[in-house]
């Protein structure tokens, strides 16, 4: 009966083992893993191109099966050749030194980062409140959410009524 203890610790190991090398990275691990590098991607567009400018860049990674990165890709629509080459260089940076965990192929990964401009003033993530008895409001939004009550005109006079049809 001591065997059989030992047997099952040895079936669990190899089922957490196999569980880890799974056969490749899925879209999950990936953005686990890029960690800070996530953030820092982001800033080598925005301080490449511009605050306030939208635009898209897709970086594809393909990462060996061992876990390291092996080439390093930067796309981005309608910027030039030049601020796309900056924008590589900045992004492999900040990439040095990031590592995925080992599976049994290669994966490769497009990440996509998205920009939108918006022309329109006050646009963008607005505070918003839902309560059955009303939400408190700043002073500003109070002021400028109050209904006008109109005032109505009276001549004094009451206007004719038309005579009924028969």
């Amino acid at each position: 009966m001591r065997t059989m203890p030992s047997l099952l610790a040895v079936v669990a190991t190899a089922s957490i083992a196999s569980a880890n090398t799974a056969k490749d990275l899925g879209p999950g691990d990936v953005r686990a893993h890029l960690g800070s590098a996530d953030a820092a991607i982001g800033q080598c567009y925005v301080a490449t191109v511009g605050e306030g400018v939208g635009g898209r860049l897709d970086v594809t990674l393909t990462i060996h099966r061992k876990g390291i990165v092996d080439h390093v890709d930067v796309s981005a629509p309608g910027v030039s050749a030049k601020l796309v080459n900056k924008i590589g260089a900045c992004v492999r940076a900040a990439l040095d030194g990031v590592a995925f965990p080992a599976r049994q192929v290669g994966t490769t990964a497009v990440i996509p980062y998205v920009w939108q401009k918006t022309v329109a003033p006050g646009a963008g993530p607005q505070e918003s409140c839902w309560d059955a008895k009303g939400c408190k409001a700043t002073d500003d939004a109070a002021t400028a959410s109050k209904p006008v009550k109109a005032k109505s005109v009276s001549t004094g006079r009451q206007a004719r009524r038309a005579p009924r049809a028969s």
